[in-house]
C-alpha cells in the first residue's frame, strides 16, 4: 500500500501536535502557579487541533473505503450489472446500519 503525500503530512500534523500537547501540559504544570487559569488556553487549543487532525485521518480512511468498493462495483458491472448493485446496496446498508446501530 502506497502512502501519499497528503497522508504523509497528515500523519506528521498528528504526531507533531501530540508531541506540542505534551510538552505544553508540562508548561502548564510549571506556569499554573503564576499564571492561573490563563495556562491552560494552549493545551486546550492543542487538543482541539489535535482531535480536528484525528477526525480528518478517520474521514480519508472512509473515504478511501467507499472508492475501494465503488470501483470494485464499477469493474463488476461490466460482466454483471445486477451483482454490482447489489454489492453497492449491500455495502451502503452495513454502513447505515453500523452508523445508526440498528439491525435489518
Amino acid at each position: 500500500m502506497r502512502i501519499w503525500k497528503k497522508d504523509k503530512l497528515l500523519l506528521a500534523s498528528i504526531v507533531l501536535a501530540a508531541s506540542l500537547l505534551v510538552a505544553s501540559v508540562f508548561w502548564v504544570a510549571d506556569s499554573y502557579h503564576g499564571e492561573g487559569w490563563r495556562s491552560f488556553g494552549y493545551p486546550l487549543l492543542m487538543a482541539y487541533a489535535l482531535f480536528r487532525l484525528i477526525q480528518m485521518a478517520r474521514e480519508r480512511v472512509i473515504d478511501d473505503e467507499v472508492s475501494a468498493v465503488i470501483e470494485r462495483a464499477r469493474r463488476l458491472e461490466e460482466t454483471d450489472p445486477a451483482a454490482a448493485l447489489d454489492l453497492l446496496d449491500s455495502f451502503f446498508v452495513a454502513c447505515h446500519e453500523a452508523q445508526t446501530g440498528a439491525a435489518p
